[in-house]
């Protein structure tokens, strides 16, 4: 589920039929805007789907969960071509991780569904650089917690 460089840029050459550097800023700046409410939106969904797991377990709705994830992993890649490496490489490893939670969603786990929702939108895009940079410093941390509860979760210490 990782989306490298390539085809990141493949994306969007397909999605904009150009490249980024044909982009003046002010496109690149709200073609990223546009994605990040479009994240939004999705952690939205997923907390809701979450929110009525009381009424309908997870397993039942595991389908939309997935496609909901995999939709903000895709949207955090096309905001990830026009970041630096750094960004790349932090949406490479929640790919991972999404990748690992994907399988154990049945258990029903909220709380770690929760605490990626609020990581994806804890996300702030600095766009004084170029090329723009998450300016949230606590990203990692908050990942490597994220890591660590589905590891936790996998090894059945949940």
């Amino acid at each position: 589920m990782t989306f490298s460089r390539n085809r990141i840029d493949k994306y969007m050459r397909i999605e904009y039929g150009l490249s980024k550097m044909s982009l003046s800023r002010q496109e690149q700046v709200e073609i990223v805007i546009r994605h990040k409410n479009r994240i939004l939106q999705l952690t939205n969904n997923i907390l809701d789907i979450v929110g009525d797991s009381r009424s309908k377990p997870i397993i039942e709705q595991k389908p939309l969960l997935k496609q909901c994830f995999n939709e903000t992993i895709s949207e955090l890649s096309v905001i990830a071509g026009f970041c630096g490496s750094k960004e790349r490489d932090w949406v490479n490893k929640v790919a991972d991780s999404i990748a690992r939670l994907t399988p154990i969603l049945e258990w029903g786990l909220p709380p770690i569904i929760e605490s990626y929702c609020t990581m994806i939108n804890s996300i702030i895009i600095d766009f004084s650089k170029t090329p723009f940079i998450f300016s949230t410093g606590k990203l990692n941390s908050k990942r490597h917690k994220f890591e660590s509860k589905i590891s936790s979760v996998r090894k059945g210490k949940w």
